[in-house]
């Protein structure tokens, strides 16, 4: 990635957010090479995948906590917080 966006310019939705534990990530902008990657507040890796326009986490197996999600590829990386 040749830089860092806000989740707003890419069309990044994560909803609902607080949430009990599963969470929609929703990109308006259509893309295969996008990849994700969730961590926990100790920075260990609770879910990883591919984005391309919707997708469904559920993270109701984990304690409630604050997460943290990583969005890169197609020369973009942004940052969020998910809270369960």
């Amino acid at each position: 990635p040749t830089g860092i966006v806000s989740p707003d310019q890419i069309g990044l939705n994560i909803y609902p957010n607080p949430s009990t534990g599963i969470f929609t990530l929703e990109m308006e902008r259509q893309s295969s090479n996008m990849a994700y990657v969730i961590t926990n507040s100790g920075g260990q890796t609770i879910a990883q995948g591919n984005l391309s326009a919707s997708r469904q986490i559920d993270l109701s197996n984990h304690p409630k906590g604050v997460y943290f999600i990583r969005i890169a590829g197609d020369n973009l990386l942004t940052n969020g917080k998910l809270v369960a």
